[in-house]
């Protein structure tokens, strides 16, 4: 029964019931780059980050760069660079967000689906034995605190640890790691944040409204918000230590 009822929930995402487990057939067949020369959002032309920016949504985070999509279709895919710790995604709202499939190729990441509207359906899945839920998130350093105690793990309706394709409920954050995969039907109201580290790499699958034009996808647009008056224009740079930021977006 519980299978029956996650190939009806992937159903209705629109995605086809792939294995979700590490990396999926099209995302093996894409070539992810190990991105270096991009500039994250409140930085300078040096790429050094400006702490009197550290507010804007997006701080820390390059804008996503457009992969080839040829063996991926109807997907296109994206490489979403992270350079300051707790940097993080914004919520995108009004649900504009696409349907996607988000794998974590680098770094350790909090998935928070944000509880103040409507949920939508996010699956997770992962080759490790489990997934843990983190504590929700604080005004404080980390923002996400720890793993939540003993062993709080996403389980499956009859109380196993669930592994494949596990429901993320509102309001409870859960940790991805390197290899950990999320499928978010369109209209999630989610964010992702770097945890334990200044440097992180998502490779993020869209399926955009219109497929022809890569900077339409939402976090993109959304990367452009007004907010910030530094130049973000990209220059050539290696990775880079920064100081800590907030997920508080």
């Amino acid at each position: 029964m519980q299978r029956l009822v996650v190939l009806a929930i992937v159903t209705l995402l629109g995605i086809a019931p792939i294995s979700i487990v590490g990396r999926s057939a099209f995302a093996q067949e894409s070539s992810t780059p190990t991105p270096t020369d991009c500039v994250p959002k409140g930085a300078n032309q040096r790429g050094e980050l400006q702490v009197e920016y550290k507010e804007d949504p997006w701080y820390g985070v390059c804008k996503p760069i457009a992969e080839d999509a040829t063996n991926t279709a109807p997907f296109q895919p994206y490489a979403v660079v992270f350079k300051d710790e707790f940097a993080s995604t914004e919520f995108i709202t009004a649900g504009n967000a696409e349907s996607m499939e988000v794998h974590v190729i680098e770094g350790s990441f909090a998935l928070d689906l944000n509880p103040e509207f409507e949920p939508v359906q996010i699956l997770v899945s992962t080759s490790r034995d489990h997934i843990e839920r983190l504590t929700p998130w604080v005004d404080a350093t980390p923002p996400y605190g720890t793993p939540a105690p003993n062993g709080d793990f996403l389980t499956k309706a009859d109380g196993a640890v669930c592994t494949q394709q596990c429901p993320v409920s509102p309001g409870e954050p859960v940790l991805l790691m390197p290899g950990d995969v999320a499928v978010a039907d369109r209209g999630a109201v989610c964010l992702y944040c770097l945890l334990h580290g200044n440097r992180g790499l998502l490779e993020v699958f869209v399926q955009l409204d219109n497929p022809s034009e890569p900077d339409s996808f939402t976090w993109i647009q959304d990367w452009h918000n007004p907010k910030s008056t530094v130049s973000t224009e990209p220059v050539v740079m290696a990775w880079a230590f920064f100081n800590p930021g907030r997920c508080d977006h």
